[in-house]
């Protein structure tokens, strides 16, 4: 019935993460490069954080995996906007920023043996 009280109980669980997040790397462009690569190993269950610093609102951004296996990436601003969740299993983007901010940029191991890659991001 419509406006009757009725008592339930909610529980709200967050997992634990088992991942190692990696110290963060800032990314950087040479003078003039609209791209840069960056890349590295990971070993199962850990993550390697990478930083854009103020990058600028409306600006485009490409990211993809020019080399890797059974690694994905998320990318979320510095104010909790995520552009690319984990469950898009991402290994390529293409986007607009929404706002100016510092971008974060997690790349991560979906394997359970160490794996190297590479990672392509293009500001044009």
């Amino acid at each position: 019935m419509a406006g009757t009280p009725v008592d339930y109980t909610m529980e709200v669980v967050i997992p634990s993460s088992s991942s190692e997040t990696l110290a963060p790397e800032r990314i950087q462009f040479q003078p003039g490069a609209t791209s840069t690569k960056v890349g590295g190993s990971l070993d199962p269950g850990q993550v390697q954080r990478y930083v854009l610093l103020a990058a600028a609102a409306e600006q485009d951004l490409q990211i993809r995996f020019l080399t890797g296996f059974g690694v994905t990436f998320v990318v979320f601003g510095q104010d909790g906007t995520i552009l690319v969740p984990d469950s898009a299993d991402a290994t390529s983007w293409q986007g607009q920023l929404p706002a100016t901010q510092d971008y974060f940029i997690d790349v991560q191991s979906t394997l359970s043996t160490p794996t190297n890659y590479t990672l392509e991001v293009v500001v044009p």
